[in-house]
């Protein structure tokens, strides 16, 4: 789920590179947010939606799948991948919120775990620690929270598109969100390990 394309005793290496398919990819996901919330929030085409957020997915797989596979891993992308994956997530949690899919909670909470995350890392500096936010490895629970959010979150347009089922499909949705957001927050602790400790989690080998 975590190394898709690459064998796993074989290393993943980071590159200078900038100019490759799986960072082009990824750029394509962050050009395509402002298309879903016309989509959602102006247009109300919650089944296209649904659909658009569907194939950002499918990039979001796509784009390490073809880093790994092809030897693509780039330090840009390492660092680009996991802002579009927040970006996004908090996008769509916005979005919901304001078209009343999703009550504004899950959205704070949501956005909280970025804002701890940051106030972690100037606590850490203050006390002589310094842990820049770039150098923070995605871990394996920061980055399955992100793969479950991402997978949950375009299911909740499904109550306004009035299909068969469609409360079902919300209420199992919304449960999966608040798992992804309570293994948000378990990342956060790791984190916080890295700074008491000074040792890294696991790293998940990123595009």
């Amino acid at each position: 789920m975590f190394r898709t394309g690459v064998p796993l005793d074989q290393p993943v290496i980071a590159t200078g590179r900038v100019i490759t398919t799986a960072n082009a990819i990824t750029l394509i996901r962050l050009l395509s947010l402002p298309g879903f919330v016309y989509l959602s929030a102006v247009r109300h085409a919650w089944l296209i939606s649904f659909v658009f957020l569907g194939v950002l997915v499918v990039l979001d797989t796509a784009d390490g799948y073809v880093a790994r596979r092809f030897n693509q891993a780039t330090r840009l992308g390492a660092a680009l991948d996991p802002f579009v994956d927040r970006l996004t997530i908090a996008t769509i949690g916005i979005t919901l919120a304001l078209v009343g899919v999703i009550p504004a909670w899950i959205v704070v909470l949501i956005l909280l775990r970025d804002v701890l995350l940051l106030a972690l890392v100037a606590t850490f500096a203050r006390l002589g620690r310094p842990l820049p936010v770039k150098s923070i490895p995605v871990t394996r629970a920061g980055k399955l929270a992100t793969m479950i959010l991402l997978f949950s979150l375009p299911f909740l347009l499904l109550i306004h598109a009035g299909l068969p089922g469609s409360m079902v499909i919300h209420i199992a949705a919304l449960v999966l969100t608040c798992a992804g957001i309570v293994i948000y927050y378990v990342a956060l602790a790791q984190y916080a390990m890295v700074g008491i400790t000074g040792r890294p989690p696991a790293p998940v080998d990123m595009g």
